[in-house]
């Protein structure tokens, strides 16, 4: 399913979606990137981000490749032929997911470290902080245990963030899976962990049924969407 919003060559803004391939794992990886929010897990006033940075680089593409386009749905929108907006869906289910069994031996052959331990320690926030993120995430899958998919994210290159409607490309965007879902006679999960993804995922159609604290202040923001999430018109 492909839909457009626009024709090539059309008005500033406009943008086409499509399912993504093998061939958008990093621009994606990119994007995830760019429009990452600094977490202050604890409250120091210092930007809790991951220890290596390519390190984390390395793993969101391993994620893409082996759980997102293995096991998940992903959708890109792209203008002038290049991604500027990806909805990232994962596999509910733990033995494919982000914290699988099987993506962590991925991880570590090509992180080249001996545990789990050492890949978290290498993707993620300082171990004096990492437990409470890890903790709430794994809350927060656990909430959706049941579903088959899981909206990781939905991302938005911040360069066109001031000339495209952002409601109406996350709509477009998460619409197919959703309605996929929807005509399963299952629910769309989504998960944030800062609240301008949030109030995103809920003007495309998601409605908090969970929140999961963690840190100073923070929270795992889980929601379900309660229809179709609609297209723009």
């Amino acid at each position: 399913m492909t839909s457009t919003k626009d024709a090539p060559g059309s008005r500033p803004g406009s943008w086409l979606t499509r399912p993504g391939s093998l061939l958008d794992v990093n621009a994606v990886a990119r994007l995830l990137r760019s429009a990452m929010q600094p977490l202050d897990i604890d409250g120091d006033g210092i930007p809790d981000g991951p220890a290596d940075t390519n390190a984390a680089d390395v793993a969101a593409r391993l994620l893409l490749l082996h759980s997102v386009l293995e096991h998940g749905r992903l959708w890109v929108a792209e203008r002038d032929g290049r991604p500027v907006a990806a909805a990232i869906w994962v596999p509910g289910e733990t033995g494919v997911g982000p914290g699988s069994d099987d993506l962590g031996g991925i991880l570590r052959r090509e992180l080249q470290v001996d545990s789990v331990s050492d890949v978290a320690a290498l993707v993620g926030p300082d171990e004096r902080v990492r437990p409470f993120l890890e903790d709430a995430m794994a809350a927060a899958f656990g909430a959706v245990e049941s579903a088959r998919l899981v909206l990781y994210g939905v991302v938005v290159d911040p360069a066109v963030v001031d000339d495209v409607d952002v409601v109406a490309l996350a709509r477009e965007l998460v619409a197919p899976v959703v309605a996929e879902l929807d005509d399963a006679g299952e629910s769309a999960y989504a998960l944030a962990l800062d609240p301008a993804r949030a109030s995103l995922l809920e003007a495309a159609g998601f409605r908090r049924v969970d929140a999961v604290p963690f840190g100073v202040g923070h929270t795992v923001w889980v929601g379900r969407a309660h229809h179709r999430a609609p297209l723009p018109a």
